[in-house]
């Protein structure tokens, strides 16, 4: 049955066109087209906008659930079977394909898929095709670039991260020179206050000692007036007089001078 199912797909079902190798671990994503699950991911993770199928660039919103594919599994399997095992590029070229039992030594770009040098007289004739190893190699250069891309786009936002941790530092070292400062003022004003309350009070005590002297004196000689109204010495009433002059005259003499 998978023999059957084999000879009925086109010869780009088991070859991923990321990685231009026979799919491991095939995923199949909306639009029909298959890839290996990892290089699809990768494609996907890189990508700057929503997700979409590397050949007939449908878009996808949300990104699909990537499940691997167990048909396409066991064809992979069986491809791999037949195929010859050998290191680096030159794998990809000994990929033998089925229908015409030869080597698919070139790439489609029409179709993205691998074919024979048969196929070029029947299926893909007239599409624009290179190597194999070509293709490979631009698209190892493509996912280079792509990579570079991301790390200096990573670069980027982490030199942006440290400036925005430098601005918070510079924020808080602002206010806490701003609250220094505003501590200096605040005791600044704090001690000219209660300089000038302590300059204030002492004024007020000064005069509230005068007044008092001045209330004791009034009292001592309202003390001698209510006296005097009590007794009948014309002498000592003329003394008094007299005395109230002086007084007032030392006063008046002391007032002029000032």
């Amino acid at each position: 049955l998978a023999s059957k199912i084999f000879m009925k797909l086109q010869q780009d079902k088991l070859s991923c066109s990321i990685c231009l190798d026979l799919m491991k671990d095939p995923a199949t994503i909306p639009c029909g087209h298959s890839y290996c699950l990892a290089c699809i991911g990768s494609y996907w993770d890189a990508a700057e906008e929503n997700p979409s199928c590397p050949q007939c660039r449908q878009r996808f919103s949300p990104r699909p659930v990537l499940v691997r594919s167990s048909v396409l599994a066991e064809l992979v399997e069986e491809k791999r079977k037949r195929k010859k095992r050998k290191s680096g590029p030159q794998a990809l070229e000994d990929s033998v394909f089925p229908l015409h039992s030869e080597v698919m030594k070139i790439f489609c770009r029409t179709d993205q898929s691998c074919i024979c040098y048969l196929c070029l007289m029947d299926e893909h004739k007239g599409h624009q095709t290179l190597s194999a190893a070509a293709e490979m190699s631009n698209k190892q250069k493509e996912l280079a670039a792509r990579l570079q891309d991301v790390q200096r786009r990573i670069q980027g936002r982490e030199q942006e991260v440290e400036k925005l941790q430098q601005v918070e530092k510079d924020i808080h070292r602002s206010a806490d020179e701003a609250l220094r400062n505003a501590e200096k003022i605040f005791t600044a004003v704090k001690q000219q206050i209660r300089s000038r309350q302590e300059s204030e009070v002492n004024k007020v005590k000064e005069l509230q000692e005068v007044l008092e002297e001045e209330i004791r004196d009034l009292r001592r000689r309202a003390a001698m007036v209510e006296e005097l109204q009590q007794t009948s010495d014309h002498i000592l009433m003329k003394m008094y007089i007299m005395e109230q002059n002086l007084i007032y005259y030392n006063i008046y003499s002391v007032t002029l001078i000032n």
